[in-house]
């Protein structure tokens, strides 16, 4: 049984140091090559590769989610701009074998973020799991958030920033999306 649940979760990390290890470095927003590091865990069943730079932090987790917490990821500070809040990804676990509809994932996700605006609201194609994405704002951040339905999961994705810097981290967000994987 052990050796059944090492190889579900050693498996796939490898194959994504693999298959990363042989691409380009994509640029980071401010045109510098992109470092990457893969992050797996193991308690909310993902793995995903974020900048190595970007500093990783736990949250309590999102109201109602069946995980003890959450994981965030923050942009390093830009000397030039200290003052600029960071950009960042967090990862929640919304649901174990529950899947939602798209009206209540941007509710809920509305709910906990008091005065969000939603711009749109989308199911996507072209990716291996059902995934809903929602677009908006608050005063202060814009927001992309992704709820993917798994096999045996829902997670959110949540990219966030101030505004100005919201659409040349675009592409960085995109590589981080695409290297999500839940573990089965």
């Amino acid at each position: 049984m052990k050796t059944m649940t090492v190889v579900k979760i050693i498996v796939p990390g490898i194959l994504l140091l693999f298959l990363f290890s042989c691409s380009t470095a994509p640029k980071g927003s401010d045109g510098k090559e992109l470092h990457k590091k893969l992050y797996l865990d193991a308690n909310l069943e993902f793995t995903l590769t974020v900048p190595d730079d970007w500093s990783r932090r736990f949250l309590p987790a999102t109201v109602g989610s069946p995980a003890t917490y959450a994981v965030i990821w923050q942009s390093p500070i830009d000397k030039e701009t200290p003052d600029i809040d960071l950009a960042e990804i967090r990862v929640d676990l919304l649901s174990r074998q529950t899947p939602m509809d798209e009206k209540s994932l941007a509710n809920r996700f509305q709910l906990s973020h008091p005065g969000f605006n939603s711009t749109a609201v989308r199911k996507l194609e072209d990716v291996l799991f059902t995934t809903v994405e929602l677009l908006g704002h608050t005063s202060a951040r814009s927001y992309q958030v992704l709820f993917i339905q798994a096999p045996k999961q829902v997670y959110q994705i949540s990219f966030s920033s101030v505004p100005e810097q919201f659409a040349p981290n675009q592409q960085l967000f995109k590589l981080v999306f695409g290297s999500f994987a839940p573990l089965e």
